[in-house]
């Protein structure tokens, strides 16, 4: 079975998976990062990762609240970078005020994008920063170029 699989179709290693995951909007959460955003900040209600239908469970109550009365003002997003080193799950995404920077978002997951140099990420990110220059960790760091992230797990217009 293995060897007619590999006649038709070529395996790949996490990596490349990691990536294809990013591309379709579906995040990875490491245990770090696990009390810091609600899964609808994550989309994680419009990729079938979250369910309002299921019995009771820890956090129920405020992910109810934020998905029937709440408004979300950070929501998931897609973008690509160059950078020497690879974005790294935590790291801050500052948006340029005036003459100092604002910590506007937190990477989520990275991977390379298979060019040199050359990443692709899942951050939350302010729905007001959007707008603006975005870069990676400091003043000075990578720019972001935000990417469109499939249709349904892009963010509802606010």
């Amino acid at each position: 079975l293995w060897e007619h699989c590999r006649e038709i179709s070529t395996p790949v290693a996490v990596p490349a998976w990691d990536l294809l995951d990013i591309r379709a909007g579906i995040p990875s959460i490491s245990a770090a990062q696990s009390d810091f955003f609600l899964p609808q900040a994550l989309h994680l209600d419009r990729v079938d990762g979250l369910s309002f239908d299921k019995g009771c469970y820890a956090g129920q109550e405020i992910i109810a609240r934020t998905q029937y009365l709440g408004r979300l003002k950070r929501h998931l997003r897609r973008a690509a970078l160059h950078a020497t080193e690879p974005p790294v799950p935590g790291d801050a995404i500052l948006a340029g005020v005036g003459h100092r920077d604002e910590s506007v978002g937190q990477v989520v997951n990275a991977a390379a994008s298979g060019r040199a140099g050359q990443w692709e990420l899942l951050a939350v990110i302010n729905d007001a920063a959007v707008t603006g220059e975005l870069r990676l960790g400091n003043a000075l760091g990578p720019a972001l170029e935000l990417l469109p992230l499939p249709r349904d797990a892009e963010p509802h217009a606010a």
